[in-house]
């Protein structure tokens, strides 16, 4: 599978590795490895790290990836999704999309040590009581 789903931190943030080239079918399976974490935990919001560092390629059908991450993104304990890696504007931008049609926080970060500290932040806003809508 050129797209692996785990958690990065239990039952906090899942963590999705993108390596290779990446298909329609692999997003498909990945989002719904996800849910299936979301559901086996109780933590009210579930945020989603995206690392694309060994990307090569995917699909560039808007529809399509929208379909195939519905079930994920859709969860009504899906909170932030922190994308990190290859600078690719049309990656970028086409998961810009995707996150807007199911009007979700989104951040692009450069480094994965700044996609990290972000996720620590809210967790810890979240924990105090005072987490990002």
């Amino acid at each position: 599978m050129a797209l692996e789903t785990s958690w990065f931190i239990p039952e906090k943030v899942i963590l999705l590795r993108a390596t290779g080239d990446l298909t329609t079918e692999d997003i498909v399976q990945s989002t719904e490895a996800g849910v299936v974490l979301i559901e086996s935990c109780t933590t009210p919001r579930i945020h989603v790290l995206f690392d694309t560092e060994e990307l090569i390629s995917f699909t560039r059908d808007v529809f399509a990836l929208s379909s195939a991450v519905q079930k994920l993104m859709g969860h009504p304990r899906y909170g932030w999704f922190v994308m990190f890696g290859r600078n690719d504007p049309i990656v970028r931008f086409i998961t810009s999309i995707v996150t807007q049609i199911f009007k979700r926080n989104f951040k692009i970060c450069v480094t994965r040590e700044e996609a990290v500290d972000f996720l620590q932040e809210l967790i810890d806003e979240e924990s105090n009581g005072s987490g990002r809508s």
